[in-house]
């Protein structure tokens, strides 16, 4: 995962993004967090919040074998997602 810079405050105006992912997802799927990561960097207050979700809420393996640590979707302690992406595995 990129460097996300901590988080400020929430307020009314923070999207939260939640990538959804499952075991042997395309490790590419995530380089789309690099755009909130810049968006975030450019502006003088986070406007996202990114995370990555499974069924499970552990480390899930991708195609290419790296591992990648999950919160649980079923979590709703942080609230709603404003926007969910989700990445599976690509059978050829």
């Amino acid at each position: 995962m990129p460097y996300m810079p901590p988080l400020r405050p929430r307020d009314r105006l923070l999207h939260r993004i939640a990538f959804v992912v499952s075991p042997g997802f395309q490790v590419l799927s995530l380089s789309h967090t690099t755009g909130f990561e810049y968006a975030n960097l450019s502006t003088d207050r986070a406007a996202y919040e990114v995370e990555v979700l499974s069924e499970a809420g552990r480390c899930v393996r991708t195609s290419m074998g790296l591992s990648v640590d999950t919160h649980p979707f079923d979590d709703t302690s942080k609230g709603a997602t404003s926007t969910e992406l989700c990445a599976r595995r690509t059978d050829p």
